[in-house]
């Protein structure tokens, strides 16, 4: 019995360990294949924080950040002043005005690891149109406004006209300049942006009143003082010598001037006819 007993026990012992050699194998096997965690490339290759901004149109103080950080799950953006977001795109308004302002973005990965960038966003207001003050001449003042602070024959008569006959305007009235070319249109605008391209566009007819081409001159000048063809020709940026031969049609036709502004932050409006009778209206200024 003791043997039977002792060599049943050998082989209860034998697969007892041939079971735990099975197991201890099989979780080598398990772990040698096992995938690694989530997020563990961030062990490997670390976050790297980045970003670009934009203002919105309407708004320069309002900006736009785009995120371009790589291997990174969690942000924090600094605006200074104690003004913070863990948006991944965020937008803030500088209400502090223009400037330049230091925004730094950390950004970090599952595991912790950081990257920080400060960037120095510069906060500006974006090129501008100046106002053209009575665009349409809509009342009789608006003249006023095109009043030239000199004469073109040496006369106190030199203002241009309005009308509201014979169709030549748009609205309630429009500009007109009569055959005697004594009259004058000219209007500083003192807002401009330096070196911005401009875009003036307005509508402009030349009647048949004489067998005479005539000609519309618009040209956008530097300031000027006296009425001079060499001043005018020196001090002038861009302009257009609308030739129309005659043709007793009063549909207004669209003229447009375009510029840069250069080094000025002051241009003019220039106005004047030749040898017709001359009618324009509805002027606008755009940043092209």
């Amino acid at each position: 019995m003791k043997n039977n007993f002792f060599n049943r026990s050998k082989k209860f012992s034998l697969i007892v360990m041939l079971g735990l050699t099975f197991t201890l194998i099989s979780c080598d096997d398990y772990f040698a294949y096992d995938l690694p965690e989530a997020n563990s490339i961030a062990d490997v290759i670390l976050p790297t924080a980045n970003y670009s901004y934009a203002s919105l149109p309407g708004n320069f103080m309002l900006i736009k950040f785009t995120n371009l950080s790589s291997e990174a799950t969690n942000f924090m953006w600094d605006f200074g002043q104690g003004q913070t977001s863990t948006l991944t795109d965020p937008t803030f308004e500088f209400t502090y005005g223009e400037g330049t302002y230091p925004v730094t973005l950390t950004a970090s990965d599952a595991n912790g690891e950081l990257s920080t960038v400060t960037i120095d966003v510069v906060v500006e207001m974006g090129p501008v149109a100046p106002t053209i003050l009575g665009p349409g001449f809509e009342v009789d003042a608006d003249k006023n406004f095109w009043k030239a602070p000199f004469s073109r024959l040496g006369n106190a008569t030199s203002v241009m006209q309005t009308t509201t006959s014979s169709g030549y305007f748009e609205g309630a009235r429009g500009g007109k300049f009569p055959t005697n070319e004594d009259r004058l249109g000219y209007q500083e605008l003192t807002t401009f942006t330096p070196n911005t391209n401009y875009v003036l566009k307005y509508k402009y007819r030349i009647k048949n009143t004489t067998t005479a081409d005539g000609t519309m001159n618009v040209a956008i000048i530097k300031p000027i003082t006296v009425w001079d063809l060499a001043t005018l020709s020196a001090s002038t940026l861009s302009s257009n010598a609308h030739v129309e031969n005659a043709t007793n049609s009063a549909a207004l036709v669209e003229g447009t001037l375009q510029f840069n502004s250069g080094n000025n932050t002051t241009l003019a409006i220039l106005l004047y006819n030749q040898l017709e009778e001359i009618y324009i209206d509805s002027f606008t200024l755009e940043i092209q």
